[in-house]
């Protein structure tokens, strides 16, 4: 008979995070309707994996170990464990829109036209690699379980190497913009949201951190045996990051790139695009249209 848990999951913690993210997640697609923040869509799925995953976990906290549903397992385990990379995918689009506001592409250390592109690319790999490693994990055989635990390792640490090149990118951006005292650096709101951003992307990190250190540590290990770990690692950042973007949506930045509506939780304001905002041929190549990443 397979372990899935080296404990007795909390049913309560379950149903209470599924509930919060669900919560979380329909005001996230609200926001996205409302503000017609398509590039967001990936954040949103993110949310729906997380409700679904912390769901799918409270259905087999009420079981039986003995009786727990395989299929609930994975359905569990894709959601908690891949939702972080959807999340990702979503921040990786959200630099290049703040680096066009600022109007100056050229300090970016990567070209805004291929800065999605690479970075979306690293994170397709990492979810692939991921997705991969999840249908080993809870296979019956042992040899496919340690199986899995290595890709998990490869597919988190290909996550972890994008992750800290994007912070340095946008670190970099941060310091090269905060030399410049022109009218444009200093009227739009670039600071906050790459703030925000960079916030995000710690909170993914260090929950990429701890899962490392859990299948690193094998069957036996201290992590893997303790519930613990799951939320304050894991559910408690990604929440902390959904409800952050509540109040900080990234729709402000596209809507001043390119008109339309913005929103702070439920308050929406229309706009226009910022006169001083006209795109060079080079930024209106990289930056496409409102909807596309």
């Amino acid at each position: 008979m397979a372990v899935y848990y080296h404990y007795s999951p909390s049913l309560a913690a379950a149903i209470a995070f599924s509930f919060l993210f669900g919560i979380s997640t329909l005001m996230h697609l609200y926001q996205i309707f409302r503000t017609r923040t398509w590039f967001w869509i990936a954040f949103l799925a993110g949310g729906i994996f997380e409700t679904f995953g912390f769901g799918a976990r409270a259905i087999n906290a009420n079981e039986d170990p003995g009786d727990m549903k395989f299929a609930v397992v994975v359905i569990s385990n894709i959601g908690i464990i891949l939702a972080p990379v959807l999340f990702a995918a979503s921040v990786y689009m959200t630099l290049r829109r703040i680096i066009l506001l600022t109007g100056h592409p050229e300090l970016s250390l990567v070209r805004p036209q291929w800065l999605t592109k690479l970075f979306v690319l690293g994170d397709v790999t990492a979810f692939l690699v991921q997705a991969y490693g999840v249908s080993q994990l809870t296979s019956d055989d042992p040899d496919k379980v340690d199986t899995g635990r290595i890709v998990m390792v490869i597919g988190l640490w290909i996550q972890i190497v994008f992750f800290t090149f994007f912070i340095i990118t946008a670190l970099l951006f941060w310091r090269r913009m905060s030399r410049l005292s022109t009218k444009s650096s200093k009227a739009t709101p670039w600071k906050k949201h790459l703030l925000v951003l960079l916030i995000a992307s710690l909170l993914i990190l260090v929950r990429c951190l701890y899962r490392v250190i859990e299948y690193m540590q094998g069957p036996d290990g201290s992590i893997i045996s303790n519930e613990t770990y799951v939320y304050v690692f894991d559910a408690v950042p990604m929440f902390i990051m959904m409800i952050t973007f509540h109040y900080y949506h990234p729709s402000e930045v596209s809507c001043l790139l390119f008109g339309g509506k913005m929103i702070c939780l439920f308050r929406v304001e229309h706009s226009e695009k910022r006169p001083d905002m006209e795109l060079t041929g080079f930024m209106r190549a990289a930056s496409g249209d409102h909807g596309e990443a």
